[in-house]
């Protein structure tokens, strides 16, 4: 007799085309806490895998040097303060004033006794030497003149160089402090950012950021997390016609329609949206980096976890679906049998 076999009715309906892409999850943003002065490592403030704040205190370096350097810096900045105060005085320039005055009083007497001396020397009624004296007194008032206010020209110039120089070292003495409050600063080092740390990478007593700044811990956000996948090049023609990107290239789809099943093929109980799709497409695989994200309230997700994004990538109206099991490959053919009438 005829096989017994197992029939079905073909169905005709829209069908959405779902395709799995081989993601692994991220922490964004990831930052490494660094010592950016060199000191010994006093405390760790935190507890290794916990979720700290930003701003949150993690490490306390040792921090007397540093103290020290503020406050000769305080110091180097009060001295150029009464330097420049002393070259402001301007004691100095009036003085060279008078003196220039007082040449040009000398210089006036000298003109009016020459000019006294000229006619009586006319009428013979003084010596000629007398008036021969009087114009060599003017000549002497006047180089008397020139060489004071020569001296009153110096004067100024040294003045204002040195105003100059006290403003410049008053100038040099407010960043030296400016410097040593951020050296003493960075002695207290706090969480950046918001997100999960990681284990302590020097231990307390050790000394840090010597040669280089020494990387303490690393914090990354898990909420949300992002998965990041490659997309070829031909599901990508057909995303492109869904994928909803701003002017910077970042999506604005606020709709969640990605599914992500973890390692053990468990669905997250979140879904997610595109945010990102990369720039150009890797030549050597053909592909085209795309990343999303998923809400992670529960902190489930860490970076670092191998993952399956699923998302639809074609829709197609009235489809006919044929159930799996009743399709047969030959010779590369795929057959299905249909109960005639």
């Amino acid at each position: 007799p005829p096989p017994a076999v197992v029939v079905a009715e073909v169905t005709q309906r829209t069908v959405e085309i779902s395709r799995d892409f081989v993601a692994r999850t991220e922490g964004i943003p990831t930052v490494d806490v660094r010592a950016r002065v060199p000191g010994v490592l006093e405390q760790v403030l935190y507890n290794e895998g916990s979720e700290v704040k930003q701003g949150q205190i993690l490490f306390r370096l040792q921090k007397d040097e540093y103290v020290a350097a503020l406050d000769s810096a305080r110091a180097q900045l009060a001295k150029a303060q009464a330097d420049l105060t002393r070259a402001r005085d301007a004691s100095v320039v009036d003085n060279a004033r008078a003196q220039l005055d007082q040449r040009k009083a000398d210089l006036e007497k000298a003109r009016k006794d020459v000019a006294r001396y000229v006619p009586l020397a006319e009428a013979r009624a003084i010596p000629q030497q007398d008036l021969d004296t009087a114009l060599s007194q003017e000549k002497v008032a006047l180089a008397g003149v020139e060489v004071a206010e020569a001296a009153l020209r110096d004067t100024i110039l040294v003045q204002r160089t040195q105003i100059q120089l006290a403003e410049a070292a008053v100038q040099a003495a407010k960043a030296a402090i400016a410097q040593a409050e951020l050296n003493l600063g960075y002695t207290t080092i706090a969480a950046p950012i918001t997100g999960i740390i990681g284990k302590i990478q020097v231990d307390p007593g050790n000394l840090v950021g010597k040669n280089e700044p020494t990387l303490l811990a690393t914090i990354s956000t898990v909420d949300p997390i992002y998965a990041e996948f490659p997309v070829a090049e031909a599901d990508y023609l057909k995303l492109s016609a869904r994928i909803k990107l701003d002017e910077q290239g970042r999506g604005r789809d606020k709709e969640r329609q990605l599914e992500l099943y973890l390692a053990d093929d468990s669905l997250f109980p979140h879904r997610g949206r595109l945010v990102f799709v990369g720039r150009a497409f890797d030549v050597k695989t053909g592909t085209i980096p795309v990343q999303a994200e998923f809400p992670n309230p529960a902190r489930m997700l860490r970076p670092g976890q191998f993952a399956r994004v699923r998302g639809v990538v074609d829709r197609r109206p009235d489809a006919i679906l044929v159930p799996q099991l009743a399709v047969q490959e030959q010779q590369g053919a795929r057959i299905v049998m249909v109960v005639e009438a």
